[in-house]
């Protein structure tokens, strides 16, 4: 009986320190996971701070581009339906925009909005003045959450616009207008882009809409910009695209489809008026459902180096042209201006023609008014504002204006030519600059060698046309009409140590024709070339080399590789073997197992445009307007930093 008492007693003792054992266990777990979920509660209120952080940035930045976005918005509306706002205007506002949110003499842009996860408050810490138009920001935001936790974020972010238009980014950008986007008035084929054959590409690409290569290149040897009429398909390879450092792919912007288009097999075969009125129908095409168009969802398809593809919508590239008219138009009677007379016999060429005119500090108007007796106007009565007027030599005048035409050149003769307008030209319909005697075997067979010198702002209420012309320049031209650059090699004109650069601005269509024609060496053309209709280069006959860009709502480009050469006796005499040679025609090009060759005297592009940042840079330096600013750049973050 003993011994089951003392069991009993033993039980409940082992009992009770279970139980205490538990109870210890218990509340030491219960401590442990206290302790734990309010660290986890802390971590939380934490990454929330951080969270609120990052918003408050985001806010701020998102406001101020919005503000100055509006700016431009509600500013000068374009020709073409753009609106933009003058530089200096543009950089007042930035420097408004961002005085009001500094985080000393501001106010904070979001002074404790409250959320479901917390707050934050924002502020511009200090600027750099990087330059005029872009400003790096050190932004502070400090985020709020729960009663005690808090982080700072300093992020340091680029803010502004552009010095320079969208379109000149790229090395070739195949636009949508506004007109375009917002109403559907577009050209026909408007944003595409025709890569026909194997043309070399160096720097980035945008093509609103969309693009389309093939291996073949539609050549008019002699089209119509020739005395004959010959055009057929030359087989070649695909296009390369190369990046500007080598290191990468460059980069294709793509909003539309890829599309690799066959060439009918017949295509030779028809006559030369037929395949010129298909190659127009399929460069302007909308319709992209014939069999000749496959869709292709790899950028490999379409070229022989293909760049890295990124998918995005149409930005605005629109230009003003004709409002930057009153920039340059004065008329006769206006305040300081001179009205400055050509006299001159009417011999050798000296009729209307200004020579040597050293006045830089002029404002001049060109008249005629011969003072002799037998003259066309006596005594200086009704003199002549019309008609075309001519300069040679060497010229320097501060500001030039000629009511109609004006050729900077002459017909046959003239020499060397310097012309520099310090504060611009204004011609009243039509410009020349070169020769107006134009020659296929001259082209064929000679280089240009007409040298000229020109500097200084234009504007063109007509044509622009170079012809013959082994120039330099330094100017940005604006053109109301067509462009043609026609046998010349265009170089930037070198001042003070910096190469200069030739930018057209035109609302009609730019076209390239007989630069180096059947020539191995190409035609070095330094310029960026932006037109409001289309630009179209032929380069199997011809050798061109652009080293800017282009931009236009259509663009379409041919060229094969290597040599090219005329031959006589139907296809007896040949200027190389072997060779693509169509009968009946005196027009040799390489054959495709060559251009695929790895030497460079048979595989060399024809056509080869690189982008230069130097021509670019040149538009911002450059006097004559005042820049309009059309949108503000996408913010880039150059740092960040959490306290």
């Amino acid at each position: 009986m003993k011994h089951i008492k003392n069991d009993k007693g033993y039980a409940l003792f082992l009992t009770f320190v279970v139980i205490i054992l538990f109870t210890v266990l218990g509340m030491t777990t219960l401590a442990l996971t206290s302790d734990g979920m309010k660290k986890n509660e802390v971590r939380e209120e934490n990454v929330q701070a951080s969270a609120q952080a990052e918003k408050g940035i985001e806010h701020i930045v998102a406001q101020i581009n919005g503000e100055l976005q509006s700016a431009i918005d509600n500013g000068i509306m374009t020709s073409t339906g753009a609106t933009g706002i003058k530089k200096s205007l543009f950089e007042d506002m930035l420097d408004k925009t961002l005085r009001k949110y500094n985080c000393k003499t501001g106010s904070k842009i979001v002074p404790k909005v409250s959320g479901g996860n917390g707050s934050y408050e924002v502020c511009i810490k200090t600027i750099e003045n990087k330059e005029s138009l872009r400003k790096t920001v050190h932004f502070s935001s400090t985020g709020i959450s729960g009663e005690s936790s808090s982080k700072t974020l300093i992020s340091k972010i680029e803010i502004g616009a552009e010095p320079f238009p969208d379109s000149l980014k790229y090395t070739v950008s195949a636009y949508k207008s506004k007109k375009c986007q917002d109403s559907g008035l577009c050209i026909s084929g408007e944003g595409n882009l025709f890569l026909h054959g194997g043309i070399s590409i160096t720097g980035d690409m945008k093509v609103d809409g969309n693009l389309i290569s093939t291996d073949e290149s539609y050549t008019p040897t002699r089209g119509q910009e020739y005395y004959l009429e010959d055009n057929n398909w030359i087989g070649s390879t695909l296009p390369e695209m190369k990046s500007v450092s080598n290191e990468e792919n460059s980069i294709l912007t793509l909003a539309g489809d890829l599309y690799k288009y066959s060439v009918p097999s017949n295509e030779n075969y028809l006559t030369n008026k037929v395949r010129s009125k298909n190659y127009y129908k399929h460069t302007t095409t909308t319709d992209f459902s014939n069999i000749k168009y496959e869709k292709k969802e790899n950028v490999q398809d379409l070229f022989s180096k293909a760049p890295k593809l990124v998918r995005n919508e149409p930005i605005r590239s629109d230009i003003a042209i004709e409002e930057t008219i009153s920039n340059f138009s004065y008329d006769k009677n206006d305040s300081n201006v001179e009205i400055f007379n050509s006299e001159g016999p009417k011999v050798f060429e000296r009729h209307r023609t200004f020579v040597n005119v050293n006045r830089p500090n002029s404002k001049l108007y060109a008249v005629y008014c011969d003072s002799g007796l037998l003259s066309e106007c006596i005594f200086n009565v009704n003199p002549n504002f019309g008609g075309t007027f001519y300069m040679v030599g060497d010229n320097n005048i501060g500001q030039f204006a000629t009511l109609e035409n004006f050729h900077i050149g002459k017909h046959i003769f003239g020499g060397n030519i310097k012309a520099t307008f310090n504060e611009g030209l204004y011609v009243g319909k039509n410009l020349t600059i070169g020769k107006t005697i134009k020659s296929d075997i001259g082209s064929a067979l000679g280089k240009p060698n007409l040298n000229v010198q020109i500097a200084g702002n234009i504007y063109v209420n007509g044509d622009l046309d170079i012809s013959g012309v082994n120039g330099e320049f330094n100017s940005v031209i604006y053109v109301n009409g067509d462009v043609t650059i026609d046998h010349s090699i265009l170089k930037g004109l070198v001042k003070d140590g910096k190469e200069g650069s030739l930018i057209i601005f035109a609302k009609g269509k730019i076209k390239f024709t007989k630069n180096s024609l059947f020539e191995n060496t190409p035609s070095e053309i330094r310029g960026f070339f932006y037109s409001q209709t289309g630009i179209e280069i032929f380069a199997s006959a011809s050798n061109i080399k652009i080293k800017g860009g282009l931009s236009a709502p259509h663009i379409s480009l041919n060229g094969t590789r290597g040599r090219s050469g005329t031959g006589g006796l139907f296809g007896l005499v040949r200027p190389f073997e072997p060779s693509q040679h169509f009968f009946g025609e005196s027009e040799y090009y390489e054959t495709v197992f060559n251009q695929k060759s790895n030497d460079p005297e048979m595989s060399t592009p024809r056509l080869q445009i690189e982008y230069d940042q130097e021509v670019i840079e040149n538009y911002s330096d450059m006097k004559g307007q005042e820049q309009i600013i059309y949108s503000v750049i996408q913010p880039q973050i150059l740092s960040r930093e959490v306290n």
